[in-house]
Parts: C-alpha cells; structure tokens; sequence
C-alpha cells in the first residue's frame, strides 16, 4: 500500500516555482498536505510539488493575471464503482486556457485530472478538494466535493434480505458493540479496530456501515458467534482520509443481523477520526502472565500504534525494564537484573543499531537505581538511585548524571524521599514524586507522596526552585508517574492505591504545571484500572496523545483477566479550563493479549538522515521534509531558496516564521502546521 504524506508544503513551495515560471507537479499520495496531483501524472499522483497555490478564480469578472476556472464549485458522487468526470475549464484575461494551464489535485487520493480538466475521482477517497489551474505566474482554483459509496457483499446476501438489514431497527438490548468505545478518537493510520459485539441468536447474515459526510462502506458477511469484524487496512485509511474532522465529521458505526428471517439492530456508534498522524514508537515493559521473578521474565518490546507487530530490539539474558528513552529515540536507560551490585545497574542502550546493543553506560559505570528520564536533547539523564536495600524510598534521591559518560551533574537535583522523574521537553523542568516517607523501600511502594516540579538554569546543572503542585490530599492513592505534553505546558499522571504499582486500582489526572487545575481523566481511566500515562513526543489533528496501561475488557477477547494491557487516548489540545479534556481510549493491537503490558514510554523513531524518505520534518534530522523533483517523492532535505520555513517542517518559533502563516499555518511544537479541522 503506498504511503500517504500529510500537511507537507503548501503555499511557499508553488510561489517560488511560479515566480521563476516553472509549473508545479505533485508528489505521492497526501491527505491534505503537501502533495498535488498534476495533468502530467498518473492517477497515482507521482510528480511534484503544489498545494492551495492561491486564491484566485472563482465568479466575477476577468482580472488581468487572474485564471477563472470554471465550474468553481462542483460536487461528483461514486456509486457502486462507476466513476464520474467532470470537465474543468480556464479563462485567463478572457481567453479560454485550458489546454495550456498546468492542472493540479490538491488532494490526489480523491482524484486525479488530464491535461484537458477532465478530472475523475479515484473512487477510493471522499472529501473536499482544491482543482488548481497555473500558467507562468497566473493561477486559478475551483473546489469539487466527491462523495464514495462503497457496497461489499462477501455473504452473497439477497436482495430481500440487504432491504431487511437496511431497515432493521434495534430491539435487543443485548446486541451491543462491546468494542470499541463509543465517541473514541483515533489519529489517522492506526490499525483498524476489531469491531466486537455480544450476539445471543443463530445468525444468517450481518450488515455493517461506516459512514460520514463523504463516504460510506457497507458490507454483508457473517461472522462467528461472539461477533468480530475488521476492515482491511487500506480500506481503514480510505475511511479516515476521507473525515473532515472528529467532531463536525463523525464516523458513523451500524451493524444489524438476520435471524431466522428476522432483522434487528445495534445502537450505533459514533467514532472521531483526528486528521493527523502520530509519529514513533511506544517502549513497553512486557511480563508473562503468571509468572514471577528470573532472568527471563521481562523484556522491553517496540511496537508502533499502525502495526499489529511487536519488535524484540533488544537481545539480554537479563530481566530488564524501569526504562526511558531519549526523545530522538537513540537510547534507552533501562533497570537490569543483574547480581553482584549494590542495587540494580542501570545501562544505556544504543537503538540507532538493529538489533540495539549495549551503549557506553554499563553495569561497570556504577550507576543502579529504578526508573530515569532524558532531558530535552538526550544529553543528561534524570536517575532515581532507589534501591532497597541501602537507597530506601525515603532516602534516595533524583540526579542528574551525563548522558555518554555516566559522570555525576547534579546530585539530588531532586531530594531524599523523591522518584520517578519525567524531564519537560523544552528541558526546563524535572517533575517527581516527593515525600516519600513512609518508610518503604521501593519508591513503587511508597503509598506517600506529592508531585512536585523543579525548575532548572539554562545549563541544567541547578535547580532554581522546587514547589509541590499536587499533594497526595485526601483523594484515592498518590500521584505517580509524571509525564509532560510536547509543549510543556501540563502534566498528567496517575492516581493508583497500591504505590505506584498497577496491582490495585487507579485513575488519570492532567494539570498544569503550576499545579492550579488538577482534573481527572474520567472519559479516559473510568474503569478505575488505568495507570502509568505517558503522552507522544508530538500532538496531532488538534490533540495530544496518551498512551496508558489498563485492566479494562478489551470486548470479548479479554474480559475480567485482570491483565493490563497498553491503550490509547486524545486529549483536547489545549484543554479547556474544568473541562474534562480526555475521550474513551482505544486498544493498541499487537500487544500479546495473554502477557502483562507495563511502563509504556513513547519516543520518536532514531531520524532520518538528508536524502532518505519522510512524510515530515519531525522524522528528519535537519527538521526538514521536502519534495524533490528529481526522487519524485518527499526526502530529508533543507529548503531551497527564502528564509521561511515550509509547512511540515521545522525548527520554528513563532507563526512569522511559517511560509504559510497567512493561510491558517501556526508553528506548533517546532513546526509549522496547518490547523487541522475539528
């Protein structure tokens, strides 16, 4: 399935080719970003590089330098596989143009356009699209709108009985989706869920419908008894490229059966599609289900939220874990079981290698303890010296040691009683938990404690100042477990009543980092068995995202184990004051269903060097993803020509910055977005 590329490159890209009277082409297939598909390519929309190249045309009058396209607002529906065209025409000073304009698909999953105008949907994608027409320095735009309707009958159902699933109106409390939640919140390009439903009758036939503004997918199968459905991945993403937006574009989700002539139907669903992606990968700490203690008994796993695979990276004939990861994803920290040390050894792993290996910080360098945090660039680590034994919960500390050698910075950055530290990634900030004084001797244990944050100098070898946020008070359990949004700005963390551990029951909260508006995470920990949040190194399609560990049912397949298993959740980016900011967590598949799942960390992937493929600066090491003409798709590379920064790149500091910014791009997080649609 080829990759689709999103938000890269908008207006600055087409300016500059246009102002040296080049035409623009389009690159591979994009959503609503970067990459147009030009009359000069196939309906696959490899080319070059344009998008929302101005705002001209429409009705009125001729205007010198101006191309009028017409129709300028059009709309073409694709039903049951037969493709309409529609034909385009330009105007530029009065005179017709059409056979000389350069024609370009803002979106070319949706669409694709000959030389002529004549344009015709793909028939896979639904949505909105801009229909470019450029000649020199002139250009022009119409808007189209496709709708997709898509109709699969692997069951061979009759035409009498589709009619009686279509009408079939609920009357069975019973017959629920038990998976997934409703009002869930998914970024593009995750795996498409497992819809699950409990089914008490014998069961001819199903029918089930996705359906939003501009597409529908219906299908008649039939399924095993308790139900289980999941679309084939590229059709998944068709569904999700053609949302325009979780809240105004909500996926609609109906299933009905056919029983012994009768039909009856769910309560339907609702389900929001985020339109951006997630970059990165989610470090886990798995553990077998049943077992205890060994060398054996617990590795950290890779696993990405768009794949159902798991990566065993790291070869150890050691139990390790506790671990973080640096944010450009080259290290990891981790706790290793190893004897003969007083306390565990933490050692650093080196992940740009496959398979990773051990780094330059070993068990020989001394340093034991559980649980660290890299600071912004990876060049310090925040480590707690807990151990047992001789470093108890009341007597360890936080410190800051170099990232390469091991050497000591700064001991107890945080004091005795303090752990479980997060770094902020602005670098400004440690938080942990202080106050743990009750005696125990893992910090996991301590049932006392307070989050407190540490303000750091500019060298990040002092501490400023050091103020608790959020008591431990008289709520359920004590915070643990701090984690930081990408802009530093909040923190969420838990709430569990057995330490820090995942042994007993537990909630969510997020705050700010002021500690002035603590708010539980309802909509997301509501079962009261969630745990360990960590947020994703970059917000996306207007949220951040959180992946935790949770007990909860996972429809039929786990119900009351009692295993925790990793999931997922959007919060409102930026949450609203009193308000609940979460929404109901989705399942990360690929995770081994019968194995505990611990201590997520999410990080980027190790990045890409120039030359080598991206979908956005955030994967390059220079920040930068570009379209290249001569590659034919979009490369690490830094920008040619201005002193403005393309959209899908980065570093940049403010709006200004953007080349885009008068055309709804805001610098977020470093780089330059286009606000995504709600």
């Amino acid at each position: 399935m080829q990759r689709r590329s999103l938000w890269l490159t908008l207006f600055a890209s087409c300016a500059m080719a246009l102002f040296a009277f080049q035409g623009c082409s389009a690159s591979s297939r994009s959503k609503f970003g970067g990459s147009g598909s030009t009359a000069t390519t196939s309906s696959d929309g490899a080319g070059g590089d344009c998008l929302l190249c101005g705002t001209g045309g429409g009705t009125g009058g001729d205007q010198a330098g101006v191309i009028f396209v017409t129709p300028a607002v059009s709309s073409l529906a694709v039903t049951g596989g037969v493709i309409p065209t529609q034909q385009f025409t330009a105007k530029l000073n009065g005179a017709d143009v059409s056979n000389n304009v350069t024609w370009v698909v803002e979106k070319p999953d949706m669409a694709a356009i000959t030389a002529t105008g004549l344009l015709a949907p793909t028939g896979k994608v639904g949505g909105e699209t801009k229909i470019l027409a450029l000649y020199g320095t002139s250009k022009g735009e119409a808007v189209v709108t496709i709708t997709v309707d898509v109709l699969v009958n692997t069951a061979n159902v009759s035409a009498s009985d589709q009619q009686l699933l279509d009408n079939a109106v609920k009357s069975d409390p019973n017959f629920v989706f038990t998976y997934p939640l409703a009002d869930t919140i998914v970024p593009l390009r995750v795996l498409s869920p497992e819809f699950m439903w409990q089914n008490s009758k014998s069961v001819q036939a199903y029918r089930l419908r996705l359906s939003s503004k501009n597409i529908t997918y219906t299908e008649y199968f039939t399924a095993a008894n308790p139900g289980l459905k999941a679309l084939p991945q590229e059709l998944w993403e068709n569904i999700q490229f053609s949302g325009m937006g979780p809240v105004s574009d909500p996926l609609k989700v109906e299933l009905s059966r056919l029983s012994n002539g009768q039909a009856d139907a769910s309560a339907p669903l609702s389900f929001g599609i985020a339109q951006g992606f997630i970059f990165g990968s989610v470090y886990y700490w798995q553990l077998p289900s049943g077992q205890g203690g060994g060398s054996s008994n617990g590795k950290v796993l890779r696993i990405k939220p768009s794949s159902d695979q798991t990566d065993d990276f790291f070869q150890s004939g050691n139990c390790f874990g506790c671990h973080s990861v640096s944010r450009d994803g080259t290290k990891m920290m981790a706790t290793f079981e190893i004897g003969g040390f007083n306390g565990f050894p933490q050692q650093l792993i080196d992940l740009t290698t496959n398979p990773a290996k051990l780094g330059t910080i070993q068990s020989a360098t001394g340093i034991t303890g559980v649980f660290s945090a890299f600071n912004n660039d990876g060049t310090k680590v925040a480590i707690s010296n807990n151990y047992s034994g001789s470093k108890p919960a009341q007597m360890s500390s936080i410190d800051i040691i170099d990232g390469v050698t091991g050497q000591q910075i700064l001991p107890s950055a945080m004091p005795a009683g303090c752990g479980e530290p997060a770094w902020s990634p602005d670098g400004k900030m440690l938080a942990g938990i202080c106050g743990m004084n009750d005696g125990g001797g893992w910090t996991f244990d301590s049932n006392n404690g307070d989050l407190t944050v540490a303000e750091l100098n500019a060298t990040q070898d002092q501490v400023v100042s050091s103020k608790g946020i959020v008591p431990k008070g008289n709520l359920q359990g004590r915070p643990a477990y701090p984690t930081f949004t990408p802009d530093s700005k909040y923190l969420a963390y838990g709430r569990p009543t057995s330490g820090s551990r995942s042994s007993g029951n537990g909630t969510l909260w997020l705050t700010d980092v002021a500690g002035m508006s603590p708010i539980e995470l309802k909509k997301a920990s509501g079962d009261g068995r969630s745990f360990n949040p960590v947020f994703a190194p970059k917000s996306a399609g207007g949220y951040t995202w959180i992946v935790f560990i949770s007990k909860r049912d996972y429809g039929h397949k786990l119900v009351n184990s009692g295993i925790q298993q990793l999931w997922m959740v959007a919060i409102d980016d930026p949450p609203q004051p009193g308000v609940d900011p979460s929404h109901p967590p989705f399942y990360l598949r690929g995770q081994i269903p019968n194995q505990f799942s611990e201590n997520a960390y999410y990080a980027l992937d190790p990045c890409k060097k120039d030359g080598e493929s991206c979908e956005h600066g955030i994967e390059c090491c220079n920040k930068s993803c570009i379209y290249d003409d001569g590659q034919k798709k979009h490369i690490c590379k830094p920008p040619e020509g201005g002193n403005c920064i393309p959209t899908g790149s980065g570093p940049c500091k403010t709006d200004v910055d953007c080349c885009d910014f008068k055309d709804d791009v805001v610098c977020l997080n470093g780089f330059c977005e286009l606000k995504p649609p709600i």
